[in-house]
């Protein structure tokens, strides 16, 4: 996404000479992005695969990154 008034408030805070001039530009481009901002929710997927002790024939798919159910099974 490009906000032009940004980009254009960013160049002329590059060419300010004057400190307290160019940290008023600054400040314009922070409040102008923080408007024009968009959030992205992402969503880091993570699985924790956890057994019991009676679990037999287990085995990871890799194809899924979870337990290959068909062969599980349970000692007595």
């Amino acid at each position: 996404m490009r906000l032009p008034a940004a980009h254009h408030l960013v160049d002329l805070a590059g060419a300010e000479r004057g400190a307290g001039r160019r940290e008023e530009l600054w400040a314009r481009v922070d409040r102008t992005v923080m408007e024009q901002a968009v959030v992205l929710p992402v969503q880091w997927d993570t699985r924790v695969l956890l057994r019991g002790e009676r679990l037999t024939n287990v085995h990871v798919s890799h194809a899924f990154s979870d337990y290959d159910y068909v062969d599980l099974g349970l000692s007595s």
